[in-house]
């Protein structure tokens, strides 16, 4: 679930660097620029999307539910026992 409400943000961090590293002729997309212009969209652009992605990636760990350690434990001896 949580996977699917990241994937808009990592293909807008996706499409910024791709367009940043081959648009040679723009001065918004220039990481290197001190145009106020490029300073927002890269804040915008690869900054707020890689920390919404880290957000929501938290917010599913955290509500996963928790395997007890016995449970995990067994399985893995029972796996080893059919091999």
């Amino acid at each position: 679930m949580m996977h699917s409400a990241s994937t808009p943000f990592l293909v807008v961090r996706i499409l910024y660097s791709i367009i940043s590293t081959f648009d040679q002729s723009s001065k918004i997309f220039k990481s290197i620029s001190t145009a106020k212009e490029s300073l927002l969209v890269q804040a915008i652009m690869s900054s707020t999307m890689e920390c919404v992605v880290v957000i929501l990636y938290l917010a599913a760990g955290f509500a996963t539910k928790r395997i007890p350690r016995s449970m995990v434990q067994k399985e893995h001896v029972d796996g080893a026992r059919d091999a």
